[in-house]
């Protein structure tokens, strides 16, 4: 609608009420992501706008918070002016008739004829909010749980097939955070000097939960805090260098500080022996902090390829592993010495209670005394309740073989015990490797679904899951850096299935790859890192943000190099919590983050996305994003346009009345109410 005729043509509305446009103009307002606060809300651009007004959709859900169904919401966001929308699903059952299973064959065609009716686009899929992960991950305490990591992923292919059939191809939407850990011990959370760029709270470096997983069975095995104190063997080292022939006649070569056993052998970090204070009769032990950990597994990690490598947390959990099985097997080894001792004197008595059975069968009765004299001189004092050394002999052979059966049984259960830690140490992994290597499964599973649907649609352009980064608390897969590895993990291994399963070539598995997993861009959500930012010393308000901001748009470059894109919500905020505010209206750089994708080529969706006033988070999308739309005021200026933002808030959604009314609208003075009270 273009209203900005001069008179005679002038268009007025009787239904208008006296409007003042912006007093800066769309020549002067141009939005440089200044952390100035006094700037003009809205972000005019000089020439063509950044966005137009077709270009930007809305979010829309569904159930009594949306305001009805998905048919209902989306003709809601058309007669907003919404280009394209994106349907957020809620869970199936929390209320009536909700959840994208709901829409049968009907709703799913009357939502593609209320698209193509209204020449607006469905743009996308949000699955529910609370499908928080495609890992698996229910917390520490439950661990990873493959039933729910099943459930989630099937929440994901209902989603992908609702959109196969109500869009053209498009996004799924899927939030992030597949496991938790702590900022500070990540790659990403220092600068080149060492600094910390991000820490959760402020003696997180101090503090920090480290976990491990049993990859058998998804639990987390063992937390460990960075400041714990643990008491541990001090190992047998050699003092110097010397070389000794092994069993073989080999020369070994030795090194200080090597380790080796108290027959001054070497010996690998695996089987080294405690250091024994001969004096005390005790083997030594010390203290241990984090970074002797630290050093442990740097030293640990000269033996192994980089594909072996260990965290600190496994050379502290291997550490206590390695005693415990110490322990069974030096268990498991005297049980073993005293079985063979057992077994000796066992096969002792037996061959006397042979001689000595066949001595009393030829002795008389009257001098059988003497045989126990003679019983006394080879193996002690016969009790005195025995009246022949073969009774002796049988009870002591009875007893020996109780002890036999004992022993045995002890030695094969600290042996089992060894053998088990053993085991356990080889199925202990980080959280973070065991969870990456569940996620990357699930994106896989749910990519090439998305590429089945599509190709049986023959749809336009491919439906693609979208993973899109949290709140950085959430944990895995907030952090930009994060969200690019894990939308190349999920392509690596649909790629990997692809040649594997469907006989796909090499370019041709990559291509499908990366034409069904993208990421979702969040321009809040980046933002939302800023509250974890950490200041310069002596920064004031402005440098941090202007800093930060520098920061929130080499994120954007980085994503974008990396080519995982694909789909953008828009919103604004001021970074120390979840706002949803309309673009423009908080202190990110958001404007020049899209103006940046859009010069780059991104040719994807833009949702301005709110769950609040969503009929502003639209107009001042519109609005920020300089759109050229003209009203019924006239010019603040002459020769300068007034624009949708001077009308958006005049008697169509604004909450004042009109002042009056008058032509068609005024009522007739030939009609009044029975009471004679005017009709104004």
């Amino acid at each position: 609608m273009i209203f900005n005729e001069r008179e005679p043509y002038s268009y007025s509305s009787s239904m208008d009420r006296e409007y003042a446009a912006n007093s800066v103009s769309e020549a002067d307002a141009v939005y440089t992501g200044s952390t100035n606060l006094n700037r003009p809300i809205r972000a005019a651009t000089r020439g063509e706008p950044i966005l137009g007004v077709n270009e930007i959709g809305q979010t829309v859900t569904e159930g009594r918070a949306g305001g009805g169904t998905f048919v209902e919401t989306v003709k809601a966001a058309i007669f907003k002016g919404a280009a394209s929308v994106e349907l957020s699903a809620v869970p199936a059952g929390s209320e009536p008739g909700t959840g994208v299973e709901s829409y049968g064959v009907q709703k799913r065609e009357d939502l593609r004829e209320l698209a193509r009716a209204n020449e607006i686009k469905i743009a996308s899929v949000h699955t529910p909010s609370q499908i928080g992960n495609l890992s698996g991950f229910a917390g520490p305490e439950r661990g990873f749980v493959d039933e729910q990591r099943e459930a989630f992923v099937n929440e994901v292919k209902k989603a992908v097939n609702f959109a196969a059939d109500v869009t053209q191809g498009g996004a799924v939407v899927v939030h992030t955070g597949e496991y938790q850990r702590p900022m500070s011990e990540q790659a990403w959370a220092r600068d080149e000097y060492g600094r910390y760029i991000f820490k959760h709270y402020e003696e997180e470096p101090e503090r920090a939960i480290m976990r491990i997983v049993d990859d058998r069975t998804g639990q987390v095995i063992q937390q460990v805090r960075k400041n714990q104190e643990v008491y541990r063997p001090i190992w047998l080292r050699a003092d110097d260098d010397y070389e000794y022939l092994n069993e073989n006649g080999q020369k070994v070569q030795v090194k200080k500080g090597d380790y080796i056993d108290y027959e001054k052998r070497k010996l690998t970090g695996e089987s080294r022996v405690p250091v024994y204070d001969t004096e005390s009769g005790r083997f030594r032990v010390r203290k241990m902090v984090w970074d002797d950990f630290v050093e442990e597994a740097k030293e640990r990690n000269m033996e192994r390829p980089q594909e072996e490598w260990i965290t600190p947390e496994e050379a502290l959990l291997h550490a206590n592993i390695e005693t415990n099985a110490g322990q069974a097997r030096g268990w498991a080894l005297y049980h073993g010495v005293q079985m063979r001792q057992f077994q000796e004197k066992l096969e002792k008595f037996k061959k006397s209670l042979d001689f000595y059975k066949q001595l009393e069968a030829a002795t008389p009765e009257e001098d059988k005394w003497q045989l126990k004299r003679q019983f006394e001189q080879d193996y002690g004092i016969l009790p005195k309740d025995m009246k022949l050394p073969s009774e002796f002999l049988e009870k002591e052979i009875r007893d020996y073989r109780s002890h036999i059966e004992h022993t045995h049984q002890a030695s094969i259960g600290y042996e089992q015990q060894a053998k088990e830690q053993e085991l356990f140490k080889s199925h202990a992994k980080p959280i973070e490797r065991y969870a990456k290597e569940k996620s990357a499964t699930s994106y896989a599973e749910v990519g090439i679904y998305a590429m089945d649907q599509t190709n049986a649609r023959r749809l336009p352009k491919p439906v693609f899951v979208a993973p899109e980064q949290v709140f950085p608390e959430m944990g895995y897969g907030s952090h930009p850096e994060e969200m690019i590895e894990l939308v190349q993990m999920g392509r690596q291994r649909m790629a990997e299935r692809l040649m594997r399963e469907r006989g796909f070539n090499e370019d041709q598995a990559k291509k499908a790859a990366a034409q069904h997993i993208k990421a979702t861009l969040d321009t809040e959500h980046i933002g939302m890192w800023k509250r974890y930012y950490q200041r310069h010393e002596g920064e004031n308000e402005a440098q941090f943000t202007q800093r930060f901001n520098e920061w929130y748009m080499e994120q954007i470059k980085k994503m974008d190099k990396a080519g995982i894109i694909g789909h953008i919500h828009i919103a604004d905020g001021f970074g120390y919590g979840h706002a949803n505010l309309p673009a423009g209206h908080g202190d990110m750089p958001v404007v020049d983050a899209i103006a940046y994708l859009k010069k780059r080529g991104y040719t994807g969706a833009y949702l301005s996305e709110g769950y609040g006033d969503v009929t502003r988070m639209l107009t001042e999308a519109w609005k920020t994003f300089g759109s050229p739309i003209y009203s019924a005021a006239g010019p603040v200026r002459p020769g300068a346009p007034v624009r949708w933002s001077d009308v958006q808030n005049s008697y169509f959604g604004r909450g004042q009345m009109p002042y009056y009314v008058f032509g068609s609208y005024s009522p007739s003075n030939d009609w009044t109410l029975w009471s004679q009270v005017p009709l104004e």
